[in-house]
């Protein structure tokens, strides 16, 4: 008897050493379909390696913005992320060069560059000790605002809630005579709610999801960026992974993250529709109104590309933008 206990310890105490729980943080809305992707691949993650490892995702901004997300990877609370640009921002500026203003002006030039750019984005997320597990676009912000917004004008008027944790965006956006309130993601909600704020930028899909249009019950319909995410993970827990497990980890994560973009739209434009029905205001961009943003754009962002981004990265992804338009 006193064997048979003794290997029945033996076997949970082997079970414990190579079960193995990965964390994942995220500020997507419980419920969205980018924390409902990230449930698929956790169920995947405990498909392919037989139940030896389980994921626990802490979604909504539970375990705070992507800033304490990336603090918490750091000192080992947390051990991987999905992460928006301003995430990915905060592990290296580089990564954040495709959501400059304007920069990449449709989904296929942004396919074409953000294809060219990926293998040098991971190798900048290795230096940073991060795993690449897959890049998605997740849709283009625009500008969502309590009144009608069609030139840079009407948008200084208003109170405008821009990114808190960049500071130097700020900065030009004050320059350009922008009445700024900073603030956090999860703080921007509720500065909307509460009429702290009159305008921000959201892609569509976020406005309809986090409930807001009575709030901002305007939009220009002028892609301002492309909205990129990443899911990675820490290189220390990636180690501690099974090898045998992590080709089949990697191919079905990049599957289920490259179909993201396209069940995304799909519901963002249906869920455009229905906000119009319930009094949403989608305002056509005007040539000339798009002619004064993008004069407006290029007078500022020359500055802050200087500031925030390496000339290599910079050059390359625009080296890769200008080849696609000349084709």
């Amino acid at each position: 008897m006193k064997k048979v206990l003794m290997f029945f310890f033996f076997i949970i105490f082997i079970a414990a050493i190579f079960a193995q729980e990965i964390k994942i943080g995220s500020v997507a809305p419980a419920g969205s379909l980018w924390e409902t992707t990230i449930k698929e691949i956790a169920a995947e993650w405990t498909r392919i390696s037989n139940g030896e490892i389980t994921v626990k995702i802490y979604s909504g901004g539970t375990v705070g913005d992507e800033l304490d997300i990336l603090r918490k990877i750091k000192i080992g609370v947390l051990h991987a992320a999905a992460l928006s640009p301003y995430g990915i921002k905060n592990i290296s500026d580089d990564l954040f060069a495709l959501s400059i203003p304007m920069f990449i002006e449709n989904d296929d030039e942004f396919d074409y560059v953000f294809k060219k750019m990926i293998p040098t984005y991971n190798k900048e997320l290795q230096k940073k000790g991060f795993v690449s597990l897959g890049w998605t676009n997740t849709g283009w912000v625009r500008w969502v605002s309590k009144t009608k917004v069609l030139f840079p004008d009407d948008l200084r008027q208003i109170k405008l809630a821009v990114d808190s944790s960049d500071q130097k965006a700020i900065q030009l956006w004050q320059r350009s005579g922008f009445k700024i309130i900073p603030l956090s993601f999860n703080d921007l909600i509720s500065g909307i709610f509460s009429g702290m704020a009159e305008a921000t930028y959201l892609t569509p899909y976020t406005v309809s999801s986090i409930g807001v249009t009575s709030h901002v019950p305007y939009m220009l319909d002028m892609p301002i960026s492309p909205v990129y995410c990443l899911l990675a993970i820490s290189e220390k827990a990636w180690k501690l992974i099974n090898d045998k497990y992590k080709p089949q980890i990697m191919q079905r994560t990049n599957e289920i993250i490259g179909n993201f973009y396209h069940r995304i739209l799909k519901i963002e434009n249906e869920a455009v529709e229905v906000m119009k029905k319930q009094g949403f205001t989608v305002t056509p961009v005007t040539p000339e109104a798009y002619a004064e943003w993008k004069k407006m754009v290029d007078l500022s962002v020359d500055l802050y590309i200087d500031q925030t981004l390496s000339p290599q990265i910079y050059s390359e992804v625009r080296k890769y933008r200008n080849e696609y338009r000349n084709k």
